[in-house]
């Protein structure tokens, strides 16, 4: 998966919602800028028990959008999406998320995957 297209450190951002956490988050900013890739080698595995379960898995948190669509191009009656399996990679908000801005957006040790999910979605069949 890429990693984040021209990080930012969203200081106003989180000066206004989470004023305590703010050197958190600037030290986490800074720390991850020091570690940061172009990508992250990471993947989803699948398992299917008997004809009509299946389970998907991933290392990160996908947004529940992501996770719904993944369930619903399932060809299996049930999917089952498990997360932060094999490993961490952290938040994989929706490009709607990334509107909306939120702490899962902010690029730190918890958000440093591409602001493109839905680009991939066409490539990996699931969408955001």
């Amino acid at each position: 998966m890429p990693g984040r297209e021209h990080p930012e450190l969203r200081e106003a951002d989180i000066a206004l919602k989470w004023p305590r956490q703010l050197e958190h988050y600037k030290t986490a900013f800074h720390n991850m800028k020091k570690r940061e890739k172009p990508s992250y080698q990471f993947f989803f595995t699948g398992i299917r028990i008997g004809d009509d379960f299946a389970i998907v898995t991933n290392p990160d948190e996908l947004f529940c959008g992501i996770g719904m669509s993944i369930k619903k191009k399932s060809p299996f009656k049930h999917t089952m999406v498990a997360e932060q399996t094999n490993g961490a990679h952290g938040y994989v908000p929706t490009a709607k998320a990334f509107e909306g801005g939120s702490y899962e957006t902010w690029f730190g040790e918890h958000s440093y995957l591409t602001r493109g999910p839905a680009k991939l979605s066409r490539r990996n069949r699931w969408t955001s």
